[in-house]
């Protein structure tokens, strides 16, 4: 589970997320005054990117029964952090950070069904179609699924 909130004091720290095929696309570098967390860290819950230091970074870490007692405590700093929180999951959910990664054409009925299901319940999810993405073609050919085998997740 995530460890909680991290408060950077010093140093800067390039956060990355991976998909389902272990490709990294950076996200954004933090720096001194910054918080790493996302709102799965109110809950404990992994968090959908990484983070590695660049160089000494000193941080505090406020854990998630602290931070919630934090955000009840002081309720104009809690409004602004809870704020924050929330959309950075909702732009790692858009960005399809974590979840599934799904092979098959944006136009399948499955794709639309599948997508919707995991977006509604809140799971991240990314889609490669295989006519445009050459992982996704690559898979297809090193494991020959017919037409009703797809979409593969």
């Amino acid at each position: 589970p995530g460890p909680g909130m991290f408060v950077i004091l010093s140093g800067h720290v390039a956060i990355t997320q991976r998909d389902g095929l272990g490709h990294l696309t950076p996200v954004i570098d933090q720096g001194p005054g910054q918080f790493l967390a996302e709102i799965a860290q109110l809950s404990g819950r992994v968090a959908l990117v990484d983070g590695q230091a660049e160089g000494d970074v000193e941080v505090i870490l406020i854990p998630p029964d602290k931070l919630r007692a934090l955000l009840i405590a002081e309720a104009e700093l809690g409004e602004r952090i809870m704020r924050a929180l929330i959309l950075r999951r909702v732009n790692l959910i858009q960005g399809g950070a974590g979840g599934p990664v799904m092979i098959g054409s944006p136009q399948s009925a499955a794709i639309a069904r599948l997508q919707s299901f995991l977006t509604r319940n809140g799971f991240p999810n990314h889609l490669l179609d295989p006519a445009v993405d050459h992982d996704a073609a690559d898979l297809i050919a090193r494991y020959s699924p017919t037409p009703a085998d797809l979409p593969l997740v």
